[in-house]
């Protein structure tokens, strides 16, 4: 008898790269309804779960928006998005406005906040979590929105453990290691991310 059970999926979304695809083609990733977008990219399979991979900003640095984007995860969590979170490290940069130099992402001269700090730990997480998942069969396919190349090994690895892998490529940011290492690219546009797209409040 043919096995008639729904195949699992799970999302895996990269924030960082998330953020700076959509971006690219005009959208903001704030305004994004991850449980929709999760159903149209599954296409009726069942969802178990989306995940969310961060990194906290430095509340001390600007609590502006350290206090929004706290604001933006707690919606995350009410939407029944699961967060990990990597962290933020900070170097030595030159603010744009005043030329002063300061380990952060604001700066005390002319308050210009740019945010030029490195997510450290975040792709690691993901990449821990696609083969640990895989390993435990807790889904069948994964989507993985993300063009980061250094992702491809740990795709390859489920793969090998059985599992599907759709990359989730957005152009012009794209990744030929992901193509190559998953099962799938579903390369998506502005069309596509409309409909899932709330309005602004």
């Amino acid at each position: 008898m043919a096995d008639t059970k729904n195949p699992k999926g799970m999302v895996y979304v990269d924030s960082s790269n998330f953020f700076h695809s959509l971006r690219r083609i005009g959208l903001s990733m704030y305004h994004i309804d991850f449980r929709r977008l999760a159903q149209m990219l599954l296409m009726g399979r069942e969802l178990v779960e989306i995940r969310y991979y961060a990194a906290p900003l430095d509340q001390a640095a600007v609590p502006k928006l350290y206090a929004s984007q706290q604001r933006y995860w707690a919606n995350l969590r009410k939407a029944g998005v699961k967060l990990k979170l990597g962290y933020m490290q900070d170097n030595f940069f030159e603010c744009k406005k005043c030329g002063k130099k300061r380990q952060g992402i604001v700066c005390p001269e002319c308050k210009y906040e740019f945010a030029k700090v490195t997510e450290k730990g975040v792709d690691v997480h993901i990449a821990a979590d696609l083969v640990y998942h895989a390993s435990l069969s807790k889904f069948d396919w994964a989507y993985l929105n993300s063009s980061d190349g250094d992702l491809a090994g740990a795709c390859e690895r489920v793969r090998m453990l059985g599992k599907k892998v759709v990359y989730v490529c957005v152009p012009p940011i794209e990744s030929t290691a992901l193509k190559t290492a998953c099962n799938y690219t579903a390369t998506k546009d502005a069309t596509f991310f409309s409909g899932v797209h709330i309005a602004d409040r």
